[in-house]
């Protein structure tokens, strides 16, 4: 009975020591690296969010493009992503180009967050690269001027982050989802007929 008292106690010593001895796990990160917090996005030009800064959201800024816009230029140089105004939309429009409307929400992090991932498929020119597109984001609700409330009305945009596609002024695609760097491309491309799925 002793020597199972014994037994029992060292069993118990070295548990004890085995457990203080190991290294203790460091705390896992609040944010990762390759993910920046919604508050963490710059405000650009009084525009939340409208150009990131590439250290924080790994986006790379975009070359200027070849033509110049009215609008600023906040993605893309074969196909721009570019603030909406009526100028810029109405020569796309004549001139035959399938259109992205993109109706933001800067009071939204949904918006906010998905803004990054429209800016990095506008950036990525191995993907999109139509030549004969662009996207337009729509300031919807917070600092939507007339010209913004008038396109929401036309296409009877009611939510925020609803992407639009047009092919010479009408509807091909209407979704309120948000959408992915993936389903930029995608739907981007079906509406083109191509898909990278």
């Amino acid at each position: 009975m002793r020597k199972a008292l014994i037994a029992v106690l060292l069993l118990f010593a070295v548990i004890v020591l085995v457990g203080c001895s190991t290294q203790p796990q460091p705390a896992p990160q609040a944010n990762p690296p390759d993910k920046v917090p919604i508050d963490q996005i710059p405000v650009v030009n009084n525009q939340p969010g409208v150009q990131p800064n590439p250290e924080q959201t790994n986006v790379t800024p975009p070359p200027a493009p070849s033509e110049s816009f009215q609008g600023d230029v906040l993605a893309g140089t074969t196909d721009p992503y570019v603030t909406y105004n009526t100028n810029d939309f109405n020569k796309s429009l004549s001139d035959g180009r399938m259109i992205l409307l993109v109706f933001y929400s800067s009071g939204s992090s949904k918006c906010k967050t998905e803004q990054v991932l429209a800016f990095n498929a506008f950036n990525a020119p191995d993907q999109m690269n139509y030549n004969n597109f662009i996207g337009f984001r729509v300031n919807f609700e917070d600092n939507a001027n007339a010209d913004d409330k008038a396109i929401a009305a036309q296409y009877n945009v009611t939510i925020p982050n609803t992407k639009v596609i047009l092919r010479k002024g009408v509807i091909i695609m209407k979704d309120p989802d948000l959408w992915s760097q993936v389903d930029y491309v995608n739907k981007v491309g079906q509406a083109f007929g191509q898909s990278l799925n």
